[in-house]
């Protein structure tokens, strides 16, 4: 693979990983809850455990690189850069999870940005019923 070619996969995967799903739910809550290393755990899980995943990851490849000539110096950088964006952008929800959980428990905002929370959440809940 071509620099090019491994830099345009990089991107394109942590894009995809960025994307808000539930696996980003999954991380930012036990993160949040438990620590950056569950939260990380979780989402590792996610990715690793689930198929359709693992299926739309590797269709992806064949887009970038010619798959009939990779060698395995291809392999292992294909490989590296999946765990370098996908890891990457987990560990950073993550961190943004234990970061927003501590903000929200404690302090002269926490009551008031619980409250705006809420009020949010109402107002989504409300929407998608008068929506229907």
């Amino acid at each position: 693979m071509t620099p090019s070619e491994i830099i345009t996969l990089f991107m394109l995967m942590a894009a995809l990983a960025a994307v808000p799903s539930a696996s980003v739910a999954l991380v930012v809550t036990r993160a949040a809850t438990r620590g950056v290393a569950h939260g990380i755990a979780a989402g590792a899980g996610i990715v690793l455990g689930g198929l359709k995943v693992l299926l739309f990851y590797a269709s992806l490849f064949p887009q970038l690189a010619d798959v009939n000539t990779l060698a395995m110096g291809d392999v292992l950088a294909i490989v590296c850069v999946t765990v370098l964006a996908v890891g990457g952008v987990k560990l950073a929800y993550a961190l943004a999870g234990v970061k927003v959980a501590a903000l929200a428990g404690e302090g002269r905002g926490a009551r008031s940005l619980r409250r705006a929370t809420g009020v949010v959440l109402l107002g989504a809940g409300g929407f998608l019923v008068f929506k229907m």
